[in-house]
């Protein structure tokens, strides 16, 4: 048995540019749809490498894509050992081939993919909304859709104008919702303490990466002061890993593409469940592949720390998918019985321009 190695790229053109970016304008979402093994058997994964966020390049990841589609893998386990083996320089492509195959293994005994990392998996999950910035946001577009927890992004104004955005933003709040503020590295530690304070009062769920530095000791100082949950997102992949657990550090993100599989993200949520931390699952903004790839780890991490809501509701930022998403009902993301990924539609590639 040979399992064949293929790869396509895509080109996935924004509605608008992603909010909070600080790593220059994003109008289109480039990366690789794998695929292995052909006929009624194939396994589906996305790799999508993005600048910034901690994975390899394009050009490193085309690099790696095209040595796999000459090697032979004779069966979903060489898969597997191939995507460990690379996951720490390669950690996009190795999510995409490992994502394949346990496609595969999960078609094989007939059961969602979800259930392979975890039996207690869930079969809905809530979603966050990614609606903005703290001073220009969609909330009536969450309001209407369901969600209960909104995400924002904050940092790209004045902290006193933003503080007072926030204020007003909250007054708008239905019952039950919450804010979600993602900083991405925003502030020194004098201005994270004062942008914290500010928002005393307000119906703050929880704060992303408010640190420039990404010094966790610092984080750490931060967290003390606040009862509101500190989140560690793009630095955690810089950080040991030990070394946050220990930490008091109440939440951390999870992002398959940059953690190189959804194998190691639930090895992750598994660690830090034992010591008393959160995890949400997020995308990097992949197309509708990686969307239900990062669906099925949330699912799973959902049997650990049920209840929190999940940064997936991305889809709607992209123009153009190359299949469809998770459907969203009231704010939840309602995954498919289908074995496997859950996807056995025709597979569409829109590309457009060139590799970034």
């Amino acid at each position: 048995m040979n399992i064949p190695i293929h790869h396509q790229h895509y080109a996935l053109p924004l509605i608008a540019d992603w909010p909070g970016r600080r790593q220059g304008q994003l109008p289109i979402r480039h990366g690789w749809i794998l695929q292995a093994g052909r006929g009624p058997l194939r396994g589906l994964g996305d790799c999508a490498p993005l600048a910034g966020s901690g994975t390899e390049s394009a050009q490193e990841t085309q690099a790696i894509l095209e040595q796999w589609t000459r090697k032979k893998f004779p069966d979903p386990d060489s898969l597997l050992n191939e995507a460990a083996r690379c996951r720490a320089n390669f950690p996009a492509a190795s999510h995409a081939l490992e994502c394949a195959a346990l496609d595969i293994l999960a078609q094989e005994i007939g059961k969602p993919l979800r259930f392979l990392l975890s039996p207690g998996a869930s079969n809905c999950i809530e979603a966050n909304s990614i609606s903005g910035t703290a001073c220009l946001d969609e909330l009536d577009t969450a309001v209407a859709q369901g969600f209960h927890i909104v995400k924002i992004k904050a940092g790209h104004r004045p902290m006193e104008e933003e503080i007072l955005c926030l204020r007003q933003l909250s007054s708008r709040l239905q019952p039950g919702m919450r804010l979600r503020l993602d900083a991405n590295g925003a502030w020194d530690y004098d201005t994270a303490r004062r942008f914290i304070n500010g928002l005393e009062g307000l119906p703050i769920e929880s704060l992303e990466e408010p640190l420039q530095t990404g010094s966790l000791e610092a984080l750490s100082r931060l967290q003390e002061q606040t009862p509101v949950p500190l989140a560690l997102d793009e630095s955690l992949g810089h950080l040991h890993f030990q070394e946050v657990l220990d930490s008091n550090i109440r939440r951390l993100v999870l992002k398959p593409t940059v953690l190189g599989g959804i194998r190691s993200g639930f090895k992750m949520a598994e660690r830090a469940r034992v010591v008393g931390k959160q995890c949400v699952v997020t995308t990097t903004l992949e197309s509708a592949i990686g969307v239900h790839a990062a669906c099925q780890l949330a699912a799973a991490v959902d049997s650990l720390n049920p209840g929190l809501a999940h940064g997936l509701a991305t889809s709607s930022w992209l123009q153009k998918d190359v299949a469809s998403p998770p459907v969203i009902e009231a704010g939840c993301l309602h995954l498919s019985s289908i074995p496997g990924l859950g996807i056995h539609e025709r597979i569409s590639l829109p590309v457009q321009g060139s590799l970034p």
